[in-house]
């Protein structure tokens, strides 16, 4: 999990964040054919999908803690 976040927020993010400043600070004020448009978009559904599995990791964790505990009692 911890592996995802930096890989999102190191990777993902700030390469979204190049594409909105080459895109003149307001990626929606971008037209929608531009190349940092595009790949700021690209990278959007990636960002989305990577902090879906985060997500996913961090309730199987929980869950996986409490069945533990409750077995252990």
């Amino acid at each position: 999990m911890i592996a995802f976040t930096v890989y999102s927020q190191f990777g993902i993010i700030a390469a979204m964040e190049r594409d909105r400043m080459a895109a003149g600070g307001a990626i929606n004020a971008a037209d929608a054919a531009s190349p940092s448009r595009i790949d700021f978009e690209r990278l959007h559904r990636r960002s989305e999908h990577v902090e879906e599995a985060i997500l996913l990791l961090g309730l199987v964790t929980v869950t996986l803690v409490a069945k533990a505990e409750t077995e252990k009692s």
